[in-house]
Formats: structure tokens, C-alpha cells, sequence
């Protein structure tokens, strides 16, 4: 169920990218044919229709993540950015608004990109810790789904087998492959009271 969720998050910060993406493009076409119909054509009538659209096209997006902001009650640059348009778009600086959003939304796309890149990084870390997990049960084990561990479980790692979730080393001395985790090439040997991490391999 975790992985699903991650999933879906990931799909929807994918969708929420390529509508920004495509806002970004659109807009900046328009924003830059306003600055060549001003500068080239001498044409301000023109000028002002394309940045206007240009304004249009890249506010909707930067005046909806302000306003999610406002609803969550969190202040960010979206609101001061917002404001920024507002006034510029008010009083017929049309250009002006366009070049805020623009490069509100770049930012934003960046911010975006790096946040994708680190999701896909703890759901490949995710995949690494076993779905399930051998916990003492009296005088033996039985198998559980890591899911079910709960603090105070003692669990049984063998050797070659990943370590199913964050703890300590009860019994027993080991090395442990902690290179996904910590980048660490060498394995790092364990003995009880030593902390070890879900993902990481019993040597």
C-alpha cells in the first residue's frame, strides 16, 4: 500500500510538472513575441495584446499555488509573487507581470524536479527493505509482514537477507552493507547495541 501511494503521488507531481511546463512554454512564446512586436515592429497595440495573454496564461498557474498556499495557511514566495503580478498587471505593466510569473514558474519546475528526483529515491530505497520479516514469537519465529513490526519486536536477519526495518543488533556480530543508505563501500561491522537501518544487507 505505501509504494501505491508514493506512486500516486509521484503521478501527480508528474501531471502538476507538464501542466506548468506547458504554461511556461506558452507563455514565454507569447511574452517574447510581445517584446519583439514592441521592439522591432513598433507596434505597442500588439505588444500589450500578446503580454496581456502572456500575463493570463502564466498567472492562472502562480495565482492558484498562492491561493493553496493561503488555504493551507502557509506563507511562501508564491503570495509575494502574486502580489507582485497583481500590481503590475493592474496598473497596465503587462510585460512585467508576464517576466514575474515566468520566472516564478521556472523556479517552481526546478523546485519540482529535485523533489521527483528525491521521491524516486526513497521508493527505490523503499523496494530494497523486504516485504516481509521472521519476528520471535516464544521459543521460535513466525513470519509477519514488515508492516506489522512494532517497536520492542525482535527480529531474525539471516545471512545475505536485507534487514527489514530501522533497529539495534540484539544477539550476534555481523558486517552490514549500509551503501545504500549511507554511501559506505566498505560493510561495517555490528555488534549488539549497534544501530542498524531497514534496506541494508546482513553480510
Amino acid at each position: 500500500m505505501a509504494h501505491g501511494f508514493l506512486r500516486d503521488i509521484i503521478r501527480r507531481e508528474s501531471n502538476q510538472n507538464f501542466g506548468l511546463l506547458l504554461s511556461c512554454i506558452g507563455g514565454g512564446f507569447l511574452l517574447a513575441n510581445s517584446y519583439v512586436a514592441q521592439f522591432l515592429f513598433n507596434t505597442p497595440e500588439h505588444a500589450a495584446l500578446l503580454a496581456i495573454a502572456a500575463s493570463v496564461l502564466l498567472g492562472i498557474p502562480l495565482l492558484y499555488h498562492a491561493w493553496i498556499d493561503l488555504w493551507d495557511k502557509r506563507l511562501e514566495m508564491n503570495e509575494l509573487a502574486a502580489l507582485s503580478f497583481i500590481a503590475a498587471f493592474a496598473t497596465g505593466k503587462y510585460q512585467v507581470a508576464a517576466v514575474i510569473c515566468f520566472f516564478m514558474i521556472v523556479s517552481q519546475l526546478i523546485e519540482l524536479r529535485s523533489q521527483e528526483g528525491v521521491r524516486k529515491n526513497i521508493e527505490a530505497l523503499m523496494r530494497l527493505a523486504p516485504p516481509r520479516a521472521r519476528r520471535k514469537n516464544g521459543d521460535g519465529f513466525e513470519e509477519v509482514e514488515a508492516t506489522e513490526l512494532r517497536q520492542g519486536d525482535i527480529v531474525q536477519v539471516l545471512p545475505g537477507a536485507n534487514i527489514p526495518a530501522d533497529g539495534a543488533v540484539a544477539e550476534g556480530f555481523t558486517t552490514i552493507n549500509e551503501a545504500p543508505i549511507t554511501g559506505e563501500s566498505l560493510p561495517v561491522e555490528k555488534k549488539p547495541g549497534d544501530r542498524v537501518f531497514a534496506g541494508t544487507t546482513n553480510q
